[in-house]
């Protein structure tokens, strides 16, 4: 009876140092390849190579195995001579271990939802730079073509490139890292921090995105008599406040207090809890008089008065909870009852803008009565407000052009 044929194998490159090895797990099928650095590393040969079929040429096997184990040594090779000629003898650090270094270092003062996204960009970069590989090989030109992989992909699925928000977000993450590296760790020196990597401009195309007075004027009402009342308690604290969703719809009752205005009416301060803010300072604003009424009226309600949770999901009138427990409100449903404003008020739905076009707002107006007050109301810095959020006002710049039109006529 004949012999079974054994599983094809080869191997490239010297053990314990560069050995890169190509096989079958099975006769006849798909070829796998291996390689340590410093731990195992095992692919199909389909995805090292990111082909869009199974490889079963082994021919293109051997090719690819030699190739890569001449990889592994240019990179051992080059993290030699660069340990020799900076004095540092220690063992090569990788990217793998960087980013895990960097996770342990700064996770613990990352929010739930921030840490998921750090992760997302770490296991991004580990897929498209190899976490095997030495962080002294790594540099700008193989980081942008990296972004540009990671946006072709997007592209693939979904019919749209990355925008510039999402490139700067996965630059700055990469950056950051390298700069921990040099810095903190001592790891690479400063040739090696990816300072040459430019950041794409963030998209910017924000004058249409804040809403002009005039729409303000009709959408706030329009929440208030025709949606839910939580949607229109959000958009009276952005237009008074300029706090974001997330820090709103976590509010709760124990955080408001009674403050006697200047003009004897009495209204609601807001202790802003930090850890729901995003640069992680508590601070307090002064509401206006109809956030007050829309706060009110959700302090009336049988729900709020249960749990205690303003923007609490579910029906107002009813305190049971849902599942055992109180869930704040997601931000999709007060976006879904702000566009359904929009329409019933005639206001243009512009894609992009949401309460954020509120706060747009509010920077706009409040800038011009006290900046210092402005930035402390929305616990930011002035400038931010200035350059980030301020919109151009229309109507004052036309009337500056009839006077200087009068001045030189």
């Amino acid at each position: 009876m004949p012999r079974k044929p054994k599983p094809w194998r080869y191997s490239a490159g010297r053990k314990g140092f560069n050995r890169v090895t190509v096989y079958e797990r099975y006769t006849g099928g798909p070829l796998w390849i291996e390689w340590h650095r410093p731990n195992r590393v095992r692919l199909t040969l389909q995805e090292e190579m990111r082909a869009p079929l199974p490889v079963t040429d082994k021919n293109i096997a051997r090719a690819y195995a030699d190739a890569k184990a001449n990889t592994l040594m240019h990179y051992a090779m080059t993290a030699m001579v660069e340990a020799v000629r900076t004095g540092d003898v220690t063992k090569p650090k990788t990217l793998q271990d960087l980013l895990t270094r960097y996770f342990e270092a700064y996770e613990s003062d990352w929010t739930k939802t921030n840490r998921v996204g750090q992760a997302n960009m770490r296991d991004f970069w580990l897929r498209e730079l190899r976490g095997e590989t030495l962080l002294t090989s790594v540099t700008p030109a193989l980081v942008m073509a990296a972004v540009k992989r990671g946006s072709d992909a997007f592209k693939a699925r979904s019919g749209k490139p990355w925008s510039n928000s999402t490139k700067r977000r996965h630059l700055i993450f990469i950056k950051a890292a390298f700069n921990h590296a040099v810095r903190i760790e001592k790891w690479i020196t400063a040739r090696h921090d990816l300072a040459a990597v430019e950041l794409p401009a963030p998209d910017s195309e924000n004058e249409h995105l804040t809403y002009t007075e005039e729409e303000t004027a009709k959408l706030l009402p329009t929440l208030e008599k025709r949606c839910d009342v939580r949607a229109w308690a959000v958009a009276e604290i952005y237009a008074c406040s300029g706090h974001r969703t997330n820090a709103i719809r976590h509010l709760e009752t124990d955080q408001l207090e009674p403050f006697v205005r200047e003009d004897g009416k009495t209204v609601f301060a807001v202790h802003w809890d930090r850890n729901k803010q995003k640069n992680r300072k508590g601070n307090y604003s002064v509401l206006s008089v109809d956030a007050t009424r829309a706060l009110q009226t959700l302090l009336d309600t049988p729900r709020v008065k249960a749990c205690g949770k303003l923007f609490v999901t579910g029906n107002l009138n009813n305190p049971l909870p849902e599942r055992g427990k109180y869930v704040p409100m997601l931000e999709r449903y007060l976006l879904e009852e702000l566009r359904k404003a929009e329409k019933l008020a005639e206001v243009a739905t512009v894609k992009g803008r949401g309460f954020h076009g509120l706060k747009r707002r509010y920077a706009t107006d409040a800038l011009e009565i006290d900046a210092n007050a402005a930035a402390d109301q929305a616990n930011t810095d002035a400038d931010v407000l200035r350059k980030t959020y301020r919109q151009a006002r229309v109507k004052r710049q036309a009337k500056l052009v009839i006077e200087l039109e009068k001045i030189r006529a």
